[in-house]
């Protein structure tokens, strides 16, 4: 063939289309990806700063009850869930009582927390045992006792295999509590936890049938078992609660000296709160600090 012919060539170069498709899926996915990072990322970040809100907003009313300890003396603030109202007497020369301060705090707070965070609610309980109602409180307690009871049955002089089987049981009990808390079934965490430390009792009744007053060990582990009872009850009865604010109702004793200062909104924007012991990353938010006047 003579110089300057045309030659065809050997073999074609370049991208296919099937090449181009690939590429094109890859850079595809890798954007839905970078859109979705960038969308957690600022649903984090909103959930932060709602949290520095409620922050914020738990040492306003801490403040106000610091400022009238009369009412807080007189249990005026806790469980006030209706009949908060605005006492324009408060701001004048005449004054008002303290029982209508704390009214005025109260409602003064709540507009602060409906104005700042979407459907938000705030609840002051009196609660010697702050937040005992929910059941991971439970269950974490009463595996803490199953342990210690194993370990006696273990070690302490007569014990027998019936009672070591008792223990094991109690552990067994406090484990499927603390499954069941952790899967969000909350009734059966509840029933459980107390099964356990029921069974912890017993435990302690055979391996010290004169009493456990003579064993500060078994005495402590003792009274741990009656608190996760109680606790246990407690988180049964919130287990059953409606909403946010019947649940927080349900795990106040309404007594003691420390006040916890419960904020609840609505993360999720589906028009209820959601009970704030039973924790759920997609659904509503909570926010608890516990101090003294």
């Amino acid at each position: 063939m003579p110089d300057g012919a045309y030659r065809p060539p050997a073999a074609m170069a370049g991208f296919s289309l099937i090449e181009n498709l690939v590429t094109l899926f890859i850079l595809t996915v890798g954007l839905l990806g970078l859109a979705g990072l960038q969308a957690t990322s600022l649903r984090i970040n909103h959930q932060a700063f709602s949290q520095h809100k409620a922050v914020s907003l738990a040492i306003n009313i801490a403040d106000r009850m610091r400022a009238n300890p009369e009412g807080v003396n007189s249990n005026f603030y806790s469980l006030i869930t209706t009949g908060s109202t605005q006492v324009a007497s408060c701001y004048t020369g005449s004054g008002c009582t303290a029982q209508e301060m704390a009214r005025n705090d109260l409602w003064e707070w709540n507009q602060l927390i409906e104005n700042n965070l979407p459907g938000g609610l705030g609840l002051v309980c009196r609660d010697g045992s702050p937040a005992d109602g929910g059941t991971g409180f439970a269950s974490t307690a009463v595996t803490s006792i199953a342990s210690q009871v194993v370990n006696l049955a273990t070690t302490q002089p007569g014990t027998t295999a019936a009672i070591q089987a008792q223990a094991a049981q109690a552990e067994s009990l406090a484990q499927q509590a603390e499954a069941a808390s952790l899967a969000g079934n909350s009734t059966d965490a509840a029933k459980f936890a107390k099964q356990s430390a029921e069974q912890s009792e017993q435990v302690l009744k055979a391996l010290f049938p004169a009493g456990v007053d003579g064993d500060p060990v078994a005495q402590t582990i003792a009274a741990q078992a009656q608190r996760a009872i109680s606790s246990a009850n407690t988180a049964t009865r919130v287990a059953g609660a409606a909403d946010a604010q019947s649940a927080i109702t349900a795990a106040c004793s309404n007594d003691g000296s420390v006040y916890s200062i419960w904020i609840v909104w609505d993360t999720n924007n589906d028009g209820t709160l959601d009970n704030p012991f039973e924790f759920d990353i997609n659904g509503d938010l909570s926010y608890m600090m516990t101090f003294e006047p």
